[in-house]
């Protein structure tokens, strides 16, 4: 018995390599146009946002499929395409995307907390800070 590939939908936890490799396997066994609208079902039914990465979408592109990206996954895209060039690959550029999000939070509370001491108490806030001034 033939295995039809619109029987076998990737799960939740497929990577974009399975999405991908489904797609190509649907486009031979019922032809493109069936094949998308079967992807775009199936997808908007269990796809997540692991595997929907940038291979994924450029890859589903070609194909005339779009699939929804969020706000993060926009940055996480432009800033992790010039890390995966040089192999650092894609994990290592999202912890530098949310490690970078958090010094920034960090550096922001630090001034935020400042700021709040020296119109808590100018003078002796700007005291202390003439005394380490070089």
């Amino acid at each position: 018995m033939i295995q039809r590939p619109e029987n076998f939908i990737p799960s939740k936890e497929s990577s974009s390599t399975s999405w991908i490799t489904w797609h190509k396997a649907l486009k031979s066994a019922i032809g493109k146009d069936d094949a998308n609208v079967l992807f775009k079902k199936a997808w908007d039914q269990r796809g997540t946002d692991d595997a929907n990465d940038e291979e994924l979408r450029a890859y589903l592109a070609k194909q005339g499929i779009t699939i929804d990206k969020d706000f993060t996954e926009a940055v996480i895209d432009v800033v992790t395409s010039p890390l995966d060039l040089l192999s650092f690959g894609k994990d290592i550029g999202k912890v530098m995307i949310y490690g970078s999000i958090v010094f920034v939070f960090l550096i922001m509370a630090v001034i935020i907390y400042f700021l709040f001491n020296v119109s808590k108490n100018p003078g002796e806030t700007v005291g202390t800070l003439a005394k380490y001034a070089i």
